[in-house]
């Protein structure tokens, strides 16, 4: 039988390194990255408005309008 154990210790010791040399770097990585899929995506979905002949197609760069007019497009309620 197999038996599988698993070294608390070491997730301790990372867990108590210094690591705030590398949260900068990884918490602008993060903000970079989240920005380009928001980017690429309200593009992906203006382009979809524009050849399903929606009017307001620029409210796939909105947030909270973006869900609402795929759902108008999409014949369902609001």
């Amino acid at each position: 039988m197999f038996l599988l154990t698993y070294d608390w210790s070491l997730v301790y010791l990372l867990a108590q390194s210094d690591s705030s040399a590398g949260a900068g770097a990884g918490g602008l990585f993060g903000l970079i990255f989240g920005l380009v899929g928001y980017v690429f995506g309200s593009y992906c979905f203006y382009t979809i408005y524009q050849k399903l002949g929606e009017a307001n197609a620029w409210f796939a760069w909105v947030p909270i309008l973006n869900t609402w007019i795929m759902l108008k497009a999409g014949d369902q309620s609001p």
